[in-house]
Order: structure tokens, then C-alpha cells, then sequence
């Protein structure tokens, strides 16, 4: 899976250049890297595969996806031990670490890095924010649908559906001969909107069910008002 592949990449690409800081006595090039790091795991990598962990993909894509943040924070608290005691001690312990402490580990071994994968991931995420930018300044929220974007440059195949789910778009097309880097396709036909609209009552009842308590086992009984339009009861 690429978003595996790019996470394990970085926490290698982290490792490498936090080595490089210490075993020079530089420490600000030693800990830097780690900042961004945290936000690519977080903003990006977990956000993606929430619903692996919640085994909405089943049993064995969610003993993978744990595997692998198992493996990924397991080095990142190994790398972060000498200046972030007390969190790497959480960290290592959370992800049941094998030794009684963070601080008798040694220190990682440095892992390979696919320069290939990072490089296209940095492309997707330069894709997504080029997108979301355009949607801010059309004012079109991010839960209306949109049919296309067109891309002058080409991003492979496998990282596509990712572009695609960030940006709530459904389809990507290329045109190497367009000026612009990234064009979106603003046209909202009845079909969208009607997608649109319905996202926003769906959000609206998961809101509403957050605000009782509720868990996604307890049952409802939903009355919408007759001043909703008809689409939402096509």
C-alpha cells in the first residue's frame, strides 16, 4: 500500500537525518525533522487509514495498518529518546515495546528509504492543496462534490484515489498542454448538488448524534422537517 510504504519512508528519512544531527553535535538539524514528521503521521497518514483501523476494510488490512503505525511510532520514540524523554517513554510503552524502557533500546537501525514514493506523495499532497485552495476561493465547501480536476503533470496510478477522496472530486484527468499546474472543474449540475445536499444532512445527523451521546450501535428515529427540499427524498 503506498500510504504505508510513504510513512515507513519517512520515519527512515527522519531517523537518517536525525543520526546525521547527533553524531555531529548539531542538535537543531538533529530535531527538526521531527516536527513535520509528527503532522505528515497525524494530519495525513492516520487521518487516511481511520477506516482501516476501525476495520471498515476488514480484519486483515486493519492487522496491517496497526503493524505498521506499530513499527513506525516504535522508531520515532527510539529516534525522539534523547530529547523527548517522557514522551518517548508513553510512546514506546503504547505501542508495547518490548524492553522495560525506551531508554535501554538501542538505536535504530536505518531502514530503507524510496525516494520514488516520497517524491509522488509530495506531488499528491502539492495536488491536494492547490485544490482546496481553488475550492476556498470559489467558496465550495469541501462536502459538495465536484466531477474533475485536470493536472498538467501525471501522478501515478495508484496514488489517484487518494488525490481523489482529499479534494471530493470524481475523476482526474491531464492535459500537459494547459498553463496551470492544476485546473478544477467548478460546474455543479443537479446530480452534485443533490450529492452535495445530501452530505450536509448526513453531517448534520452525525452531529446531532454526537450532541446526545450517542454510539454508533444506538438506533434513532429521525424526523426531518417538510421544509427540506424533495431531493433529499429521491
Amino acid at each position: 500500500d503506498v500510504l504505508d510504504r510513504w510513512i515507513i519512508s519517512r520515519v527512515h528519512e527522519v531517523l537518517l537525518e536525525a543520526t546525521r544531527g547527533y553524531d555531529t553535535y548539531k542538535l537543531d538539524e538533529a530535531t527538526r525533522p521531527v516536527d513535520q514528521f509528527i503532522d505528515d503521521l497525524s494530519v495525513w497518514y492516520v487521518r487516511r487509514v481511520r477506516s482501516r483501523l476501525k476495520c471498515d476494510e476488514g480484519d486483515e488490512v486493519q492487522k496491517r495498518t496497526y503493524e505498521t503505525l506499530s513499527y513506525v511510532l516504535n522508531i520515532l520514540s527510539r529516534t525522539i529518546a534523547p530529547v523527548m524523554p517522557f514522551i518517548a517513554e508513553r510512546v514506546y510503552k503504547t505501542v508495547g515495546g518490548p524492553k522495560e524502557s525506551v531508554h535501554l533500546e538501542s538505536w535504530p537501525q536505518e531502514g530503507s528509504i524510496s525516494e520514488e514514493v516520497l517524491e509522488e506523495m509530495r506531488k499528491v499532497r502539492e495536488v491536494v492543496g492547490t485544490v482546496l485552495s481553488l475550492r476556498t476561493q470559489g467558496k465550495i465547501a469541501v462536502r459538495q462534490p465536484l466531477q474533475r480536476i485536470v493536472l498538467k503533470d501525471g501522478v501515478q496510478k495508484a496514488y489517484e484515489q487518494l488525490i481523489l477522496d482529499e479534494v471530493n472530486v470524481k475523476e482526474i484527468a491531464y492535459d500537459d498542454t494547459q498553463e496551470e499546474s492544476c485546473v478544477l472543474d467548478t460546474t455543479i449540475t443537479e446530480e452534485l448538488q443533490k450529492e452535495g445536499d445530501m452530505r450536509e444532512l448526513m453531517r448534520a445527523i452525525q452531529d446531532a448524534r454526537k450532541e446526545k451521546g450517542l454510539s454508533q450501535k444506538d438506533l434513532i428515529t429521525l424526523h426531518i422537517s417538510t421544509a427540506i427540499p424533495d431531493m433529499f427524498y429521491d
